[in-house]
């Protein structure tokens, strides 16, 4: 592909032309952040040591993080490490997209947390691949000609895998959507959903497939497997899927 075409993943392409060029909009102490998306690096990045009583050498996160307390009044950091908070598509903080206990920690509490965690990173030019997309969405949100360019940039996209997307990447492209782009394309297949563990969510994908306002085309034929395979994985599709049938697709017979 040459320009202006571009192939990447979705992760480079919010970064490449979005988060990274503009987030001086957000801190203009820092032209361009790191992005990091090795958490212990995040959690190192906030460790400080000190003596301890007994003069041992002791270990704990800066000010204010370690302030925040547990009901227990335990550091609230030992149960939910700083690299593993994650800002969600309202704003809000969860621990690796879940929500945290509330019997062992406030849930106001342990969102001042995620709140203060994020203004650091802001402030400081590290974020993560997560907090870029988050910060993405704002930036286009608070900056229409942003979007406008990215339309006359890209007039075309096309999403592969789109089953995989988080819910902060279908908002992001939703937005160029409603600032004018008209041939947004997302192929998937919710069966083959990997990354629910990180943010994927499959569900959204499916939302647009039976939204009427999006040109919704099946794929039914396999051109890799044969009829055989098709069959034994479509045990566990639902009846209402339509039939996949195999196509051109040899059967080999071994004696």
């Amino acid at each position: 592909m040459h320009y202006p075409h571009t192939v990447s993943t979705i992760d480079r392409f919010i970064n490449q032309f979005i988060t990274l060029p503009f987030f001086n909009l957000l801190n203009r102490e820092f032209g361009r952040p790191k992005i990091i998306d090795n958490a212990d690096i995040i959690e190192q990045s906030l460790t400080v040591s000190f003596q301890g009583r007994n003069g041992t050498l002791q270990k704990t996160l800066r000010s204010p993080f370690n302030r925040f307390k547990n009901k227990d009044d335990t550091p609230l950091y030992r149960s939910y490490p700083p690299g593993d908070i994650w800002v969600e598509l309202d704003g809000s903080f969860s621990f690796a997209g879940k929500q945290a206990n509330s019997d062992k920690v406030e849930p106001s509490v342990f969102q001042a947390y995620g709140q203060a965690l994020f203004n650091w990173k802001i402030k400081n030019g590290l974020i993560t691949s997560l907090d870029a997309a988050f910060l993405g969405l704002k930036i286009l949100t608070d900056n229409p000609k942003i979007g406008q360019w990215l339309i006359k940039r890209f007039p075309a996209i096309i999403i592969d895998e789109a089953q995989d997307n988080s819910a902060v990447q279908h908002a992001l492209f939703d937005k160029l959507l409603t600032y004018g782009h008209s041939h947004i394309e997302l192929i998937g297949d919710p069966y083959q959903s990997l990354y629910e563990w990180r943010d994927a969510k499959p569900r959204l994908f499916l939302n647009k497939y039976y939204d009427q306002s999006w040109l919704a085309l099946p794929l039914s034929q396999n051109r890799r497997s044969t009829q055989r395979i098709i069959d034994c994985f479509s045990i566990i599709r639902l009846a209402m899927d339509e039939r996949i049938t195999s196509k051109d697709v040899p059967i080999w017979i071994f004696r």
